[in-house]
C-alpha cells in the first residue's frame, strides 16, 4: 500500500471490514499477508533475508498487521517466504507465536504461503526432509498447509512417529481451525452463497468510485509544459 504504516493500517482495516462484513458468516475471511517483512527481503527476492530490524519490524511492518487484528478482526494471517535472524518465517516461533500471538494478540490460524514448508528442504536447507520441515513449522505455530498438503501429510505422521510432535501441537492447530470454521458457518452451511458473490461485483456505484479514485490519484509522470498552471481558469 505504501511506504507510510499508519496509511497502510487505515488501509487494511477498511479492506478487513469489507470483505468480512459486520458478522464474519456473512462475509468471506480475510488473511493478512505476508507476515512478517516481506517487503524488505533482500533485493526484493522472496526467499531471502529480511533486512530490518526489531524495532523497524515492530513499529512499521507489524502496524497494519496490528491494525487489522484489534479494530477489525482480521480471520486468519499467511507467512512469508523471506527468513528473519536466520529463520525461515514458517518454521520461527519467534515471529508465529511470539510476536503474532503473543505481542499482536492474534488468535486465528495462520496458513502457509504456497508451498513454504517444502522450502526448508529444497531452498533454505533448514530441515533434514519433510517430516523434519513438517514437524518445525507446526510447532512455531502454522496450522494449515497451502495449496496441497505435502508436509502435513504422511510426513507429519511421521514426525509424530518418532515424537518431533505431540498431541498437544496438533489439539492447538486443529483447535484454531475448527474454531475457525464455526466462526465462518460453515458447519451449519457449507455451500458458497453465489447470489451474495453476484450482489458484491459490478454495481454501479462501485463502477463510479472506482472512476472517482482514478481521477483523484492521477499522476502527472512528464512535464511537457502543462506546469506551471498559469490560467486561473483551468480547473
Amino acid at each position: 500500500y505504501g511506504p507510510d504504516p499508519t496509511l497502510s493500517a487505515r488501509m487494511s482495516v477498511a479492506f478487513v471490514k469489507g470483505l468480512q462484513t459486520d458478522e464474519l458468516k456473512n462475509g468471506a475471511s480475510a488473511t493478512g499477508k505476508h507476515f512478517m517483512g516481506h517487503g524488505a527481503s533482500e533485493g526484493g527476492i522472496n526467499q531471502t533475508r529480511t533486512v530490518a530490524d526489531a524495532r523497524e519490524l515492530r513499529e512499521v511492518y507489524a502496524k497494519p498487521f496490528d491494525a487489522a487484528i484489534h479494530k477489525a478482526g482480521i480471520g486468519s494471517v499467511m507467512n512469508s517466504y523471506c527468513e528473519i535472524n536466520g529463520e525461515p518465517v514458517c518454521a520461527s516461533r519467534g515471529m508465529l507465536t511470539d510476536m503474532l500471538r503473543g505481542d499482536l494478540g492474534f488468535d486465528g490460524p495462520v496458513t502457509s504461503d504456497y508451498g513454504s514448508i517444502q522450502r526448508l528442504v529444497y531452498i533454505f536447507r533448514t530441515a533434514r526432509d519433510m517430516a523434519d520441515a513438517a514437524a518445525q513449522c507446526l510447532k512455531a505455530g502454522l496450522d494449515i498447509e497451502c495449496p496441497t498438503p505435502l508436509a502435513y501429510d504422511k510426513p507429519l505422521l511421521e514426525a509424530y512417529a518418532k515424537g518431533m510432535v505431540t498431541d498437544e501441537d496438533i489439539d492447538t492447530a486443529c483447535l484454531r481451525v475448527l474454531k475457525f470454521k464455526f466462526e465462518l458457518g460453515l458447519f451449519e452451511d457449507p455451500m458458497p452463497k453465489e447470489e451474495t458473490i453476484r450482489d458484491a461485483f459490478f454495481k454501479p456505484e462501485h463502477t463510479e468510485k472506482a472512476k472517482e479514485a482514478a481521477r483523484r490519484t492521477m499522476t502527472l509522470t512528464k512535464n511537457d509544459g502543462v506546469l506551471p498552471l498559469r490560467n486561473k481558469s483551468i480547473k
